[in-house]
């Protein structure tokens, strides 16, 4: 990863692609980076390179079927397809304020 005043925008778009915390996500893409001898900052064309070491690292932390589709999702990025990061698995939007439950409650009558 770049030096200096905080990743670069490729580098910020991949650590939200990969789907790991902030405190986890900078650290394992800079070792992975470091393994191809990327540029500072790196481009695509590095970052596409690590990727087998960034889906490596991945395992350690998620599910091998998210692993997979998170790598999909920064191919597709890095490869002019403008992935954006899914939203957390445990993640909802918030109901609108006029919103009714689905099913009448227990109770009320």
């Amino acid at each position: 990863m770049s030096h200096g005043p905080g990743p670069s925008d490729l580098e910020r778009e991949i650590i939200q692609l990969c789907g790991l915390s902030k405190m986890l996500a900078p650290g394992l893409l800079r070792r992975a980076l470091a393994d191809v001898n990327a540029a500072t900052p790196p481009t695509p064309s590095d970052v596409l390179r690590a990727l087998p070491m960034i889906e490596t690292r991945m395992r350690a932390y998620l599910p091998p079927a998210e692993v997979k589709e998170r790598s999909a999702q920064m191919q597709r990025f890095l490869n002019g397809g403008g992935a954006s990061a899914p939203a957390p698995a445990t993640a909802s939007a918030p109901a609108p304020a006029n919103a009714r439950p689905s099913k009448p409650l227990v109770g009320r009558g």
